[in-house]
C-alpha cells in the first residue's frame, strides 16, 4: 500500500533549528517559517506519494488484466506510454519492499528521490547507502531524520567516487564508447525526414551513414574500408522499464 502521511511526518522537527541564527529570528516570523516549511513538506509527500500511488494502482490493473493479455491494450486506451508505466509499478514495488513504511514517508517529506525502476538500483541513487546503513526499525521522526542524514551523506560520497571512476576508467572503455556512439547516431538517423516509401527512405539513410562514416574515415586519415552489416549486441538495445515481448505483442 502506497504510504498514509501522519502528523509527525509534517513537523519540521529540528530542521530549521540547524539553520544559522535561527534564534535570532523573532518567534513570530518562526512561526511563519514552520508553518510554511510544514505546508512545503506536505506538498512534496504529496508528489512523492502519488508516484508510488500511481505505480499501486498500476500493479492493481495488471493483475487483472494481465493474465487476459489486455494490460497494454488498456494503456493505449489512456493513451499511457508502456515504458512510463512499468516504471510507475518497478518503482512501487521496489520501494515498497526495501523500505520501512515510517523510514518511507519521512524520505519523501524531504524531496528524497528514492524511486528507482532498476533492479540493479531499487533504490536509484540511494541504493548502496540504504545496503550499508539498514534503516532503524522506530517511528520516531527525529531518529529517522539522522538515519537520512547519514544516507544523504553516504550517498553524495559514493556519487563522487562513481563520477570520478566514469571519467577516469569507464568513458576510456573502447565498449563504452562504441556503445554511446551507436545510441547518439541511431537517435540522429529516427530524426531524418520520411518520404513514406520504405525503399527510398533505406537509401536515404544509408546515404547518410556512408557520409558520416566517410568524413570520420577522411578526418581522422584512414583509408577508404568496405563496412558490413553486423548484429547489434543486446546490451546495446535494452533499456529500463522494458516490457516482456509476450506483452508486446499481445498488443
Amino acid at each position: 500500500m502506497t504510504p498514509k502521511l501522519v502528523a509527525t511526518d509534517m513537523s519540521p522537527g529540528g530542521l530549521l533549528k540547524t539553520l544559522p541564527k535561527w534564534e535570532q529570528i523573532s518567534r513570530r516570523d518562526q512561526m511563519v517559517i514552520e508553518r510554511a516549511t510544514k505546508n512545503i513538506g506536505e506538498a512534496l509527500a504529496d508528489l512523492g506519494r502519488s508516484k508510488l500511488a500511481i505505480g499501486e494502482h498500476l500493479t492493481e490493473v495488471q493483475e487483472k488484466l494481465e493474465p487476459l493479455r489486455l494490460f497494454n491494450r488498456y494503456l493505449k486506451a489512456l493513451r499511457f506510454k508502456k515504458s512510463t508505466a512499468y516504471t510507475h509499478i518497478t518503482a512501487f514495488k521496489n520501494a515498497s519492499a526495501h523500505l520501512p513504511e515510517p523510514v518511507l514517508r519521512r524520505a519523501m517529506f524531504r524531496n528524497m528521490s528514492i524511486v528507482g525502476d532498476a533492479e540493479e538500483k531499487p533504490l536509484g541513487k540511494y541504493t548502496n547507502a540504504f545496503k550499508r546503513l539498514p534503516p532503524p526499525n522506530t517511528e520516531d521522526t527525529h531518529k529517522i531524520d539522522q538515519y537520512l542524514d547519514m544516507i544523504e551523506e553516504a550517498a553524495l560520497k559514493s556519487d563522487a567516487r562513481s563520477k570520478k571512476y566514469v571519467k577516469e576508467t569507464v568513458q576510456k572503455d573502447p565498449a563504452y564508447l562504441k556503445k554511446q556512439l551507436y545510441k547518439i547516431a541511431k537517435r540522429c538517423i529516427s530524426q531524418l525526414p520520411e518520404t513514406g516509401n520504405r525503399r527510398r527512405d533505406m537509401e536515404q539513410r544509408g546515404e547518410f551513414i556512408e557520409d558520416v562514416m566517410g568524413m570520420l574515415l577522411s578526418e581522422l586519415g584512414i583509408s577508404r574500408k568496405t563496412i558490413e552489416a553486423q548484429a547489434v549486441p543486446e546490451d546495446f538495445k535494452v533499456g529500463p522499464g522494458r516490457p516482456r515481448k509476450e506483452e508486446e505483442t499481445a498488443a
